[in-house]
């Protein structure tokens, strides 16, 4: 407000081109996709809708970080209860659902598992209790 109005156009322009270079950039080249700690996971509506039918409130779903915000905002939509707890009830089951570029699910877990889904950049995993 202090600078005359021909001085705040000659920095105005010059840091609104760039901040639309800069977002042009990053949009082009999908970098915040591709940055492995950022959160997104388009296969998280797909990995609750699966489990939506054979989930009971005994079982645990487990998942990866990173994938997390994305799987609770589904679960939340689709009006599910997620039990995190470490470990599922006497007879209830453990899911594990994994973001493929970022884990394995030997990184969670080191029961054996059955895979129940995968889709691109997701797997779904039971795990087997012997």
């Amino acid at each position: 407000e202090q600078f005359h109005p021909r001085a705040q156009l000659a920095v105005n322009i010059p840091v609104l081109l760039a901040t639309i270079f800069f977002a042009d950039h990053l949009a082009a080249a999908d970098t915040i996709n591709r940055y492995p700690d950022t959160s997104a996971f388009p296969e998280a509506p797909i990995a609750v809708q699966y489990l939506r039918p054979i989930l009971t409130p005994n079982d645990v779903v487990r998942v990866t970080n990173t994938a997390d915000w994305s799987v609770n905002f589904y679960f939340w939509y689709y009006g599910l209860e997620r039990n995190d707890r470490p470990k599922a009830t006497q007879n209830g089951k453990t899911f594990i659902i994994v973001k493929k570029s970022r884990y394995s699910v030997a990184e969670m877990t080191d029961k054996p598992v059955e895979k129940l889904l995968e889709v691109d950049d997701m797997a779904l995993y039971q795990e087997i209790n012997r």
